[in-house]
């Protein structure tokens, strides 16, 4: 009897120790959630605050600036967006924030994608308006060229001042290529005076050569009408001599029959 009330008591007292036991794990589990939750919150509010930073500077940083550098700019962007995408819509206001700085910073990044490619443009066409200002200056300094040679070259001129004309204004070379577009037209300038004075040059030769086919054609109509002058008088000639011998033949007949 003593040994089945001893055996009740240890099997209340075990059924105890689970209990408090189970409690305490729960509890246990319940702070290490608690703890894992702050964390990964802490963890997302940085990310956000990275995302504040990146956008604020972003959205300021509006001067012309090279090529690498708007490169840079932008793969930092994209990597603080790859970084919001990995706040959960679980996390309450930080991904009701980190959607507006995503949507902000995915605005940031297409206006950078634009000064990308005009940036590349513009150094592209300045490339190539400077490649064919060097062939131009290059062939017009070599020789004496001709009227349609000049010609050629001044619609190149046009292509140069053409592709440096249309370039946007906001671009990390915009002084750069507004200063050679001056020198570039100041050497159109002094290709178009000189397809001008070859221009003058050729209609008068054009001029002299039209005067002598002129003079030649007078001539030769001159010379025409004094030698149609000279067969009319010798054919005058001719027949006043014929009638003279006629009236010779005659006049003795006449006076035969007289």
């Amino acid at each position: 009897m003593i040994m089945l009330v001893v055996a009740l008591k240890v099997q209340n007292m075990n059924s105890k120790i689970i209990a408090w036991g189970s409690v305490a794990a729960i509890a246990v589990a319940g702070t290490g959630w608690f703890g894992w939750t702050t964390y990964q919150r802490s963890v997302y509010e940085s990310f956000l605050a990275s995302a504040e930073e990146v956008t604020t500077k972003a959205s300021s940083d509006n001067a012309p600036t090279s090529l690498e550098v708007l490169i840079a700019r932008q793969k930092n962007i994209d990597v603080v967006i790859s970084t919001l995408n990995k706040i959960p819509s679980s996390s309450g206001d930080v991904y009701r924030k980190a959607q507006e700085r995503w949507n902000k910073l995915k605005e940031l990044d297409a206006q950078l994608t634009q000064r990308i490619e005009n940036e590349k443009m513009a150094i592209s066409s300045f490339e190539k308006a400077k490649s064919l200002h060097k062939e131009i200056v290059n062939e017009y300094n070599k020789r004496n060229l001709s009227l349609e040679e000049l010609r050629v070259s001044l619609a190149k001129y046009q292509e140069v001042i053409f592709l440096l004309e249309k370039l946007p204004s906001d671009t990390s070379i915009a002084a750069e290529t507004d200063k050679s577009l001056q020198e570039f037209r100041k050497s159109n300038d002094t290709i178009l005076a000189a397809y001008r004075n070859k221009e003058s040059a050729a209609r008068e030769v054009v001029e002299r050569q039209r005067q002598q086919e002129a003079d030649k054609q007078r001539q030769h109509e001159l010379l025409m009408l004094e030698r149609q002058a000279q067969l009319e008088i010798q054919k005058s000639m001719i027949e006043s001599t014929n009638r003279k011998a006629e009236a010779i033949i005659n006049r003795p007949f006449q006076r035969l029959v007289d």
